[in-house]
């Protein structure tokens, strides 16, 4: 089980830093999430049981990898959309133009993802994954294809809108469905 982490670890690393809270709680969070098998994650989030204050970026790309991997985009796209918002509600997230659910931000991802696994292949794990594919941490890259006008739309909040900066990627590897 989880064991608290010591903030002497990272004392050094952090000497001086007025965040050093803040980046022993995003380790703790990290070193947390790390030590879950890919089945005891997807068990917690489909029953709306995983901490929703671990709920971060580097879920929502496990969540969307093993579902990629598993399912297919379509399949994994639905399953992340009835989910996703189903633990939304079971948290009380409200639906405000920048809290909810936001269509295009999942599917945008779903493809990034998607592309990353038919360029480079799939990884025994979702945390191997991820970690293999540090640019899959960049949590804002949507932000180098969609302008801040189309993103924050309500449109594109509902449903999927193409980029309006540049297209998405498309992997050299035709996909297998």
């Amino acid at each position: 089980m989880f064991k608290p982490v010591r903030w002497c670890m990272f004392s050094s690393l952090f000497w001086g830093c007025k965040t050093r809270p803040v980046i022993g709680c995003i380790a703790r969070v990290l070193l947390l999430q790390q030590g879950m098998n890919d089945g005891d994650f997807v068990q917690q989030f489909e029953t709306c049981t995983f901490p929703f204050d671990q709920w971060h970026h580097r879920a929502h790309v496990k969540l969307a990898y093993i579902y990629l991997v598993r399912f297919g985009f379509a399949n994994a796209s639905q399953k992340l959309r009835e989910g996703i918002r189903a633990c939304n509600a079971a948290n009380k997230v409200p639906k405000t133009p920048t809290r909810g659910y936001h269509e295009t931000l999942t599917l945008f991802w779903l493809h990034v993802i998607q592309m990353t696994v038919q360029e480079y292949g799939p990884r025994v794990t979702a945390d191997e994954f991820f970690d293999f594919h540090p640019q899959l941490s960049q949590n804002k890259i949507h932000r180098l294809f969609y302008s801040s006008d189309l993103f924050m739309s309500a449109r594109a909040k509902s449903e999927f809108v193409e980029p309006d900066l540049t297209s998405l990627p498309r992997a050299r590897v035709a996909a297998a469905t």
